[in-house]
């Protein structure tokens, strides 16, 4: 979770890597419209709301999908 905490993680190697829009999953639409997070220029970050829940955020995105495999969302 480092990479979402500081630069946030880049929507075409998340592409890349599992084949899957995350701007489409359900759990990533939700933490955008609390306004946890925010796409922007490519790229999924934290807001500064979003960051005090950074543990939580990454504990849901992996429990709907096989991500842990990811280091962007490794829980270090």
């Amino acid at each position: 979770n480092l990479q979402l905490r500081s630069t946030g993680i880049r929507l075409s190697e998340f592409m890349e890597v599992f084949g899957e829009d995350l701007l489409l999953n359900n759990e990533v639409r939700t933490f955008i419209e609390e306004g946890w997070m925010v796409a922007s220029e490519g790229v999924l970050k934290l807001t500064p709301e979003g960051y005090r829940f950074c543990d939580g955020i990454v504990t849901r995105l992996m429990d709907t999908k096989a991500y842990a495999s990811l280091p962007i969302l490794s829980i270090a």
